[in-house]
């Protein structure tokens, strides 16, 4: 009776250890996808003013920029602050446009 007892409380603690790893795995395999997806897809680095007319004179700034050994790509962008508004509900958002 013993054997059967320690035999299924073993299986059982195996099994949880196993669900364990496994859902560890899956969530570090969906961090990792996650985290390359958004770095993919979006600048490393925005370079900005904090007053909002923009950078002037920037073109000789995005040339100087691009020619970095390691800059892979680079574009001039437009950010504006908007109010999006459906029926009563209203909210603000942030358009970012690259040429």
């Amino acid at each position: 009776m013993v054997g059967v007892v320690t035999t299924i409380s073993i299986a059982g603690v195996a099994a949880g250890v196993a669900a364990l790893i496994i859902a560890l795995a899956i969530t570090n395999g969906m961090w990792r996808d996650l985290q390359g997806r958004l770095l993919a897809n979006s600048a490393h680095v925005q370079l900005m003013r904090v007053q909002a007319d923009g950078i002037r004179n920037w073109q000789p700034l995005f040339n100087r920029l691009r020619s970095l050994p390691h800059v892979t790509a680079a574009s001039p962008g437009l950010y504006e602050q908007v109010m999006v508004a459906r029926g009563a509900r209203a909210g603000g958002a942030l358009v970012e446009e690259f040429s």
